[in-house]
């Protein structure tokens, strides 16, 4: 609440007024950074020319918010952005939902019956990159090239077939 205090220039007690409660802070600058991706994502998809474009486009953002989180505060980041841990949990569901809304929208032309089960496995490779963001230019490289193998692979129809 201090740097809130100290970057708005307001008085403690007049912060405390429109804010409530530490906690009441944090839930309205999360659900504010999460909104703000989730619009972002929805731009860059809109923006993006072909389905492979669109689906990374989307995670990329997904990915720049956890390395910004990463950046600000490592110890927390994987904390605001798992549902398991999150103290916001409802927040972090509806942003989840919102990004495999835009993922599915993205792969039902070439993926009408698969769609949103390939949105869920891109969306679990993605936060698999985020648990480790020492190296964010990696974690980038790893997710455009985890998502051409999983689109190419996916909409290839290619599946795999257990051991017998």
């Amino acid at each position: 609440m201090s740097d809130i205090v100290i970057e708005s220039g307001l008085s403690r007690p007049t912060v405390y007024k429109y804010l409530g409660s530490t906690q009441e802070a944090f839930v309205r600058l999360v659900q504010s950074r999460l909104e703000l991706a989730l619009a972002a994502a929805d731009e860059a998809a809109e923006a993006a020319d072909d389905v492979d474009e669109k689906v990374l486009a989307v995670l990329q953002v997904k990915l720049e918010l956890a390395i910004t989180l990463w950046a600000d505060a490592p110890f927390r980041a994987f904390e605001l952005l798992a549902t398991a841990t999150a103290e916001t949990p409802e927040l972090v569901d509806a942003y989840q939902y919102g990004l495999s809304d835009l993922l599915t929208a993205a792969l039902k032309p070439v993926a009408p019956g698969g769609a949103r089960e390939i949105a869920e496995v891109l969306l679990i490779f993605t936060r698999g990159l985020e648990d480790d963001l020492t190296a964010p230019d990696t974690a980038r490289a790893q997710l455009a090239a985890g998502v051409r193998l999983i689109t190419s692979g996916a909409l290839s129809g290619a599946t795999a077939q257990p051991n017998t």
